[in-house]
Order: C-alpha cells, then structure tokens, then sequence
C-alpha cells in the first residue's frame, strides 16, 4: 500500500514540474464580478490560494482544474499547488496576478453613417475611439435581427467589412457589449435601401409652367427618390428639367418642351439600383398653343410671417458742432409680424401681385453713449409682386407706406413719422412653409428733417 502511494506522489510530482514549467495556467474574464481561473487536469489533488496586499484571504483544496471566484474590481495574486496522496505539497506555482478591472462602457463614434443600396456588394464601416477590450463583441442590430461582425484594427481607429448580401432593407444600428454585460448603441450607422423595380401606373400633365413648360404627374409605386425619367417622344425629345419623389407612389417631373412636338411619348423610368421600366405611349402632349394648353390653377391665399428685423436710422445732425454730419441709430432689438395676401389671379403679370400689412415693434438707440434704449413701433401697408409664383424659391419686391412712432420723437414733438418703404426678398419653400430672408429701405418724414432707415428681416411664414 504504502509503495504504490509512494509511486503515485512521484508520478504526481513528476507531472506537476512539467506543467508548472511549462507555465500552463490560464486565466478566464477579467470583466469584474465572476472570474474563472483553470489549468491542465493532472487528475490529482490540489490547493489555491488567493492573496491580496500581500494577505492571503482564499485557500482551497479541490480536485477540479478549475476554481470561479467572484472578486470586486483590483489587483490579486494566486498560486496553484499539486498535492500528493496525504496532502502534501508536490509542487506549486509560482504566484500569478490577476487583475479584475472595473467594468467599461464599450463607446464608440462612427465616422460617416453609411446609406447603400441592395447589391451594392461588400461596404466599409469606420469607426474611432472605439474600446477594444479583450471579449468585446460587434454586431449590426436590425429588426429582429442580429449581424455578428469582426473588427480589424486599422491605426487609431477600428473598420468592418460587411456584405450587404446579408442584411434586409431598413436602418441598422451598431451594438458594442462587454462581457461584465454592459453595452453601447449607436444608431442608424446603416441605411441599407431596398433595390426595387419601378412600377408606372399612369401620367397626366396638369400644369404649364410657362411657355413650353409643363409639369407631368407619374403615378405607380417604388418610385425612389434618387430615381432618372426620360420621356421620349414620336417626334423629338421633351428634357426633363427636374425630378420631385414626394413619396414612393407619387413622382413630379417639369418637362421643356422646346424639342417636342405634340403626341404620344414613352417614359422610362430608371431607379438608382438600375432596375427599370419602360412603357410606350405613356403620355400625350397637348398642342403647344398657349391658349389650347391646360390652364394653371392659380388662386388666392392669406398667410403670416413672424421674424427678426434689425435696421439702422440714418438721422442728420443738427449740432453740427462735434463734426458729425449723420448718426448712424440702431435698432437691433426689433421684431416684425406680418400678414400677406396672393391675388390668384390668372394673367402672367398680376398673377404675382398681392398685399401685405407689417406691425414692427423693438426698442431703438442708444442715440447717444449714455443713453437707454427707447420703444418704437412702426405699421405698414405695402403692395407685394412675385415675378415667379411657383417652384421652391419665390423672389418677392415690396414697395408701402408707413406710420412710425417713437418715444425720443414724440417728447420732441413728432409723434407720428411718415415713411414710405421698398425692399426685396427671398423665400424658401417647403409645402405650405416660408423661411423668408430680405432687404429694405425707408425714407422717412418728420416736421424738421428727412431721414434714411435700412434694415434686414429673416423670418418664418405660412401660406395657406
């Protein structure tokens, strides 16, 4: 009995310094919380012994080759030793650290956000400062469903390749998650959209523009936004000048009829993926006399604009004694709201006039360095025209008469300014929205002088 436990413990002994030697050890998650430590089986007894800040605080004897702690976040040492049949220490390790680190946050920042298309092939995706912990995983996240992805490292910062064969149309977020199970989200890094016929239903030509200008309504489905018609006719070629998607069922294109002549055409419809439709004789052109085309439908309407309106008076010096001719008088805190109105009505000219009243309120000065801000008010009625009345930017030119009121003026004796008013505009339209930006002038009268006003507006309107 005794010499076979004799032949057991070499054995056990001779087996313990080659692993110990060899260095064998492994250690699992460093994540914080559960820590794994495991080793190559001997098929023997063993004994861990866990010591921090040079204590030992864990010493256990087991004949796993594997021992799970649970430890707060720090820096440890452990040391493994091979025991033979009464207990007796065979061999041991030398002592090991183990660092168990605080759970991070995986933050990245992804350079550009990718929009592709389906068939696009293999796409590229950047990111930077990204966590590169040891057990971090990547994925793509889309609805109910899941991308793993595998990050390569490229200088500062982190690239994927991801092949667009195997994601669905819609947006894709990028999700980062430790092993400790915490993770960071990054939204909408992929746009992947749909590669899909274009489908024509029908065309109708419900507007002229002007001379030799109309504007065609495509009605079907999968019209993308990106998407190229051309319209082909039996004789001669209408340009399309423009393409609007509002929606995938409805396109808008503004044709220049120069070179066609009236008559079925064919429209070919080509979507950014290269799927395509054709259909002959798709629309008919109307005569091009002006009075036999299809009428615009032009009719009036009633809108407001609110906005910010600086200006500066120009104002004589009467005390010529300091050498100053004119003072420049600012009225940055000013603030305008108006009401326009559009005639409608039909002929080229008079169809862009229309009518708007302005009540501008602020406070003007100082007029002096040592003096205050004083309240003005100003209301007018000016008389508007739109050279252009459809389309995305709308010149407009204003030309009115005004009252002003001021208190500076009033406690002199002139309560009530005369000004008579020009300027020019632009706005920007979006619907039935006006992002309006504009230049003017006033010439304004007083019982003792007369004086030049300048000013800028910016603002936001409706039309309705």
């Amino acid at each position: 009995m005794v010499n076979r436990s004799l032949c057991a413990a070499v054995l056990v002994m001779v087996l313990g310094l080659e692993v110990f030697g060899r260095e064998r050890f492994t250690e699992l998650g460093d994540g914080g919380g559960p820590v794994s430590i495991s080793w190559e089986s001997l098929g023997a007894e063993y004994r861990v012994e866990m010591r921090r800040d040079g204590q030992i605080f864990i010493t256990t004897r087991q004949q796993e080759s594997e021992l799970s702690l649970n430890l707060a976040p720090g820096l440890y040492e452990y040391r493994i030793s091979v025991l033979d049949p009464f207990g007796g220490v065979v061999s041991s390790s030398e002592w090991r650290e183990l660092e168990v680190q605080h759970p991070k946050i995986p933050y990245f920042r992804v350079n550009n956000p990718v929009e592709a298309r389906e068939g696009d092939g293999e796409i590229e995706l950047e990111l930077t400062g990204a966590v590169m912990e040891r057990g971090i995983v990547f994925e793509l996240a889309g609805e109910n469903r899941r991308i793993p992805l595998i990050p390569v490292k490229e200088g500062e910062g982190v690239k994927f390749l991801i092949d667009t064969a195997l994601l669905v149309p819609g947006i894709w977020d990028m999700k980062a998650s430790m092993p400790s199970g915490l993770s960071f989200t990054y939204p909408g890094v992929l746009n992947l959209r749909p590669a899909r016929r274009p489908r024509f239903e029908s065309a109708e030509i419900t507007q002229v523009l002007g001379t030799g200008f109309v504007l065609a309504v495509l009605k079907g489905d999968n019209f993308d936004e990106e998407m190229k018609v051309q319209v082909e006719c039996a004789v001669g070629k209408a340009r399309v000048m423009a393409v609007d998607v509002p929606d995938t069922h409805t396109a808008l294109v503004y044709l220049d009829l120069a070179d066609a002549a009236s008559g079925n055409c064919g429209i070919t419809i080509t979507n950014p993926s290269g799927e395509q439709e054709r259909r002959e004789d798709a629309v008919t052109l109307p005569e091009f006399d002006a009075g036999e085309m299809i009428r615009p439908e032009f009719r009036s309407s009633l809108g407001f604009r609110a906005g910010y309106t600086p200006m500066v008076s120009l104002i004589p010096n009467t005390d010529s004694a300091d050498g100053v001719i004119i003072r420049a008088v600012p009225a940055w805190a000013a603030l305008e709201a108006a009401v326009i109105f559009h005639s409608g009505w039909k002929r080229p000219f008079v169809r862009g006039l229309g009518m708007e009243a302005r009540v501008v309120t602020g406070g003007i000065g100082p007029r002096e360095t040592d003096e205050n801000l004083d309240a003005f008010g100003m209301i007018d009625l000016s008389v508007s025209w739109r050279p252009k009345v459809q389309g995305r930017l709308e010149p407009v030119f204003i030309t009115g008469i005004g009252n002003m009121w001021d208190v500076k003026a009033a406690n002199q004796g002139s309560e009530n300014l005369l000004f008579f008013r020009v300027g020019s505009a632009l706005n920007f339209i979006r619907g039935r929205h006006r992002f309006h930006i504009g230049l003017e002038s006033a010439f304004v009268l007083d019982n003792r002088r007369v004086f030049t006003m300048a000013g800028l507006s910016a603002g936001w309107g409706m039309q309705f």
